[in-house]
C-alpha cells in the first residue's frame, strides 16, 4: 500500500490570527534569538543573527525610508538592503550570510504567527555571472 505523507509546510496563512499585538522590531528580534538559543545555534551564530537583522534596519533607516517589519516587501529588501550592503562595497560572501540570516529570521516571523506571509521565500542567493 502506498500512502502518501502529508507535508505540513505552509506557504500562506489565509486567516490570520488577530489576536497578537504587534511587537516592535527589537521585541521580534528577541524572541527570534530566544528561539535560537532553544535550538542550541552556536554564540556565533546567534550574534551574526541579531547583526544582520540589525543591520538591515539601519540601512534602511541610513537611506531614511521607513523601515516596518510588518509591511516591508521583497522589493525594499532588495533595493534598500541588499543594494545597499553591494554599495558598501561588502563581498559576495558577506551578503549571501546577511540574507541567510534575513531568511531566518522572516521565517520564524512567519512560523510564529508575526507576519502573514514569508516574503523572503522568493529572496535567493546572490552569485556573480560566469565569464
Amino acid at each position: 500500500m502506498n500512502v502518501r505523507r502529508r507535508q505540513n509546510k505552509l506557504e500562506h496563512a489565509e486567516n490570520p490570527s488577530k489576536a497578537k499585538q504587534q511587537l516592535s522590531f527589537e521585541d521580534l528580534l528577541h524572541s527570534f534569538i530566544l528561539d535560537c538559543k532553544a535550538k542550541n545555534l552556536s554564540p556565533l551564530t546567534l550574534r551574526f543573527y541579531q547583526d544582520s537583522a540589525k543591520q538591515m534596519k539601519e540601512a534602511f533607516l541610513a537611506q531614511q525610508v521607513t523601515f516596518d517589519i510588518y509591511t516591508v516587501s521583497i522589493r525594499e529588501i532588495k533595493n534598500h538592503f541588499i543594494a545597499y550592503l553591494f554599495d558598501q562595497r561588502r563581498s559576495d560572501n558577506t551578503v549571501n550570510g546577511r540574507i541567510k540570516a534575513i531568511k531566518q529570521f522572516f521565517k520564524y516571523l512567519f512560523e510564529e504567527g508575526w507576519l502573514t506571509e514569508n516574503i523572503v521565500n522568493d529572496l535567493h542567493l546572490w552569485s556573480r555571472p560566469r565569464s
